[in-house]
């Protein structure tokens, strides 16, 4: 899982020109994904200085170097908790002259927990699909992770989850590089929410497609950016305390917001012993997947009768 909303936009769109997605109601994804090295949660985030932006057409305004200044000096914090809500849809599209298919939304809400006072990273990621609750803990290497069945164990790299190299990981994956998204600015703006003081870039299409893969490929599959909004938003501290994105396509659009909370206060439950391996949660699924195909093809089997 490329960010939430491109990701959302990618797969989706490819799947609309393939023809697969009429008549498809709505769902929820919260699987695991590649992610590049990133530095650790509390760390990261805050004490990581970033490198140097690209040229913008906004780079001469005072407001950039201010933002990019306030992101290279935020204070270190060892725990934090963060909220992401996702919010996409899928446009109705012409299948025919006379048809068109049902917008598909896509929604969820993921708490992620990060904590490395201890010296090794632990993190918790916590959400609901479908009416069942899913988690998933690691600490370090390890991983667990928790449904409505077994509880399964596993490595980071088996689970393949961004968020388990910590929060500057997330943030990268869910949202972009924060100085590559200044470097496609065409204008910002400063405002005051009450305690929060809040950036708004508003970007350039061209240069944003231009900076990330995944966007040029949606664009090359019929489905470019129309318009971006990246909105940062930092406390009376100098800590980033949010972080959204608005991005709309073509034919998709969706939101992504993450809220930062809990400095140093956030605690993570004691991971929960696992009753089988990833191996075995491999096997388990591919069974129910057969035992889904036998329960379609009976079905079927039945209505042509």
């Amino acid at each position: 899982m490329k960010r939430t909303t491109i990701l959302v936009a990618a797969a989706l769109a490819t799947a609309l020109a393939a023809g697969v997605l009429a008549g498809c109601g709505s769902q929820q994804t919260p699987a695991g994904s590649n992610s590049s090295a990133a530095t650790s949660a509390a760390t990261s985030a805050a004490t990581s200085a970033p490198t140097a932006a690209p040229a913008t057409d906004a780079a001469q305004d005072p407001l950039i170097a201010e933002l990019q200044d306030a992101l290279a000096n935020q204070p270190a914090y060892q725990s934090v908790t963060a909220t992401e809500t996702t919010n996409a849809n899928i446009s109705a599209v012409e299948e025919s002259a006379d048809t068109s298919s049902e917008p598909v939304i896509v929604e969820s809400k993921i708490v992620y927990k990060f904590d490395l006072s201890n010296g090794q990273l632990k993190t918790s990621f916590t959400t609901e699909s479908d009416g069942i609750n899913l988690q998933y803990f690691s600490e370090g290497d390890a991983v667990v992770f928790v449904s409505d069945g077994p509880i399964y164990s596993g490595t980071a790299e088996q689970f393949d989850m961004p968020h388990f190299a910590g929060l500057g990981a997330l943030l990268d994956d869910e949202i972009g590089d924060l100085n590559t998204i200044i470097g496609c600015a065409a204008s910002v703006t400063k405002e005051q929410i009450e305690d929060t003081t809040v950036y708004t870039l508003v970007l350039d299409p061209e240069k944003y497609m231009a900076s990330d893969e995944i966007l040029a490929m949606t664009a090359e599959a019929g489905n470019p950016v129309v318009q971006a909004t990246v909105t940062i938003g930092f406390d009376t501290e100098g800590r980033v305390v949010s972080v959204s994105e608005f991005v709309e396509h073509a034919v998709t659009s969706g939101e992504v917001t993450i809220i930062l909370s809990d400095f140093d206060s956030t605690v993570i439950d004691p991971m929960p012993a696992a009753e089988k391996t990833y191996e075995e949660m491999e096997a388990d699924i591919a069974a129910k997947i057969r035992d889904l195909k036998d329960e379609t093809g009976s079905s079927d089997a039945a209505k042509t009768q």
